[in-house]
């Protein structure tokens, strides 16, 4: 059976989910609880009446701990419940919870499992791309707010960091303890779809000093990057060859290297990281190690990777070109390096830079790390003198102002030889071949 965990914002919807919840014959009778954000906590007099569990903050301005409220849910759900946590802008349909919970019987070393988003395209499970003939995807991260805990897996793991406030944090923190574990893994079920109550805008989830602090010194990163760059996996080609070696430069917590071997079960994964803590997580699945690129060889033979992967390192690099050079050594016969790259040449950066500003940030095209920048031309020349023949290029575009448009349109008129393209992309992607 399934216990619910309603997160409430909107008192409506809250109750249209709670009226779901009660008709649905995969919720048990009592196994529903509540968890209390609309304004005033203006269900919680209903849930007393109704005799339903219910948690909410002690007041709206005191932070709320979800690492505490996850404990007391474990330890006041039913025994042996598994736990469906959700908000009140996803109607919980009996379709959904059936995939879901079929899933767990399918396959049982599942910890944790969530559906697909089709309204949010920013959302990590909104596409499946590497579903197996189950329909589930195996992956390091799950979105918050809707997926099913596995009770068993939750209680042999200890259960969620306490110390943990953010809801994000609290879930991250765990996944990283599903896959040290080695045993248990988190899948996506593309037969569960999340459609959102039009209109009902999502919380925001807080982001707690405390929890970074509390989260460096746990796992010994700053920031942990579970979600995959499937832009580089889409670049990759098929490999006929019975194991398809893969390198990944720059691999972080390995989670690109991960959705590798989902889409390609062929596929030994090997990473490289100067940063050792994100190279512990990766080992939990990779041949990863601990190496300073630029002052240091691999440790693996040389022409023995059918494919090298730089996503967004290039930039980092104090000597781009001669990594690259140095790659070039360790690529098979017809071996290829997979690239992204932010474009410096993207409006968004012409514009400040026509306003006199080139103002470094945290993150994003002028992240304060990035030691090199690239435009079009610049990337085809690297390439070139580093001895690969580009085979294709893509870029990506996210939307822009009108005044930007109208600014792309003034630069064009200037005719310097650039291309609207130039202005228009925000990372390219390459594929380029050893020669």
């Amino acid at each position: 059976m399934i216990s619910v965990v309603l997160f409430a914002g909107h008192e409506k919807e809250a109750r249209d989910r709670i009226s779901e919840i009660r008709e649905n014959p995969l919720c048990r009778d009592g196994g529903l609880i509540l968890v209390d954000f609309t304004p005033g906590f203006a269900l919680t007099p209903w849930a007393e009446a109704e005799h339903v569990i219910a948690f909410r903050p002690k007041d709206e301005k005191t932070p709320f701990s979800y690492g505490e409220l996850l404990t007391k849910v474990q330890e006041t759900a039913p025994k042996g419940d598994d736990l469906y946590l959700t908000t009140d802008r996803f109607p919980v349909t009996e379709s959904c919870l059936t995939a879901l919970t079929e899933v767990f019987s399918v396959e049982p070393d599942l910890a944790a499992v969530g559906g697909i988003f089709p309204d949010f395209n920013y959302f990590v499970q909104g596409a499946v791309t590497d579903a197996s003939e189950n329909g589930i995807q195996h992956t390091l991260y799950l979105e918050s707010e809707v997926l099913c805990i596995r009770r068993a897996a939750l209680e042999e793991l200890g259960g969620v960091d306490r110390a943990l406030y953010g809801k994000r944090e609290v879930l991250k923190d765990w996944f990283l303890q599903v896959m040290r574990s080695r045993k248990w893994k988190m899948g996506i079920c593309e037969r569960a779809e999340h459609r959102v109550v039009p209109g009902c805008a999502g919380r925001e989830d807080d982001v707690y000093d405390a929890d970074i602090r509390h989260f460096e010194s746990k796992w010994g990163v700053h920031y942990v990057n579970l979600v995959a760059n499937t832009n580089l996996i889409d670049y990759m080609l098929p490999c006929d060859k019975p194991v398809m070696r893969v390198l990944e430069i720059g691999c972080s917590c390995g989670a690109t290297l991960y959705s590798v071997k989902e889409r390609y079960p062929n596929a030994e994964i090997f990473g490289c990281d100067i940063n050792a803590a994100a190279v512990g997580i990766a080992s939990f699945f990779s041949d990863a190690r601990v190496i300073d690129l630029e002052n240091e060889e691999l440790p693996w033979p040389k022409y023995s990777f059918d494919c090298i992967l730089c996503g967004d390192i290039l930039e980092h690099l104090l000597d781009p070109q001669g990594i690259l050079r140095k790659m070039r050594q360790y690529l098979v016969p017809g071996g290829y390096v997979v690239a992204s790259i932010p474009n410096l040449m993207h409006i968004t950066v012409m514009e400040n830079l026509l306003k006199g500003n080139f103002t470094y940030t945290e993150y994003g095209l002028l992240d304060r790390t990035h030691i090199h920048f690239f435009t079009f031309d610049e990337i085809a020349r690297m390439f070139t003198i580093a001895g690969y023949r580009i085979d294709e290029i893509f870029y990506t575009m996210p939307p822009i102002t009108k005044a930007q448009e109208d600014l792309i349109g003034r630069l064009l008129a200037l005719n310097m030889g650039a291309e609207e393209f130039m202005y228009r992309a925000f990372q390219y992607l390459l594929r380029a071949a050893a020669i």
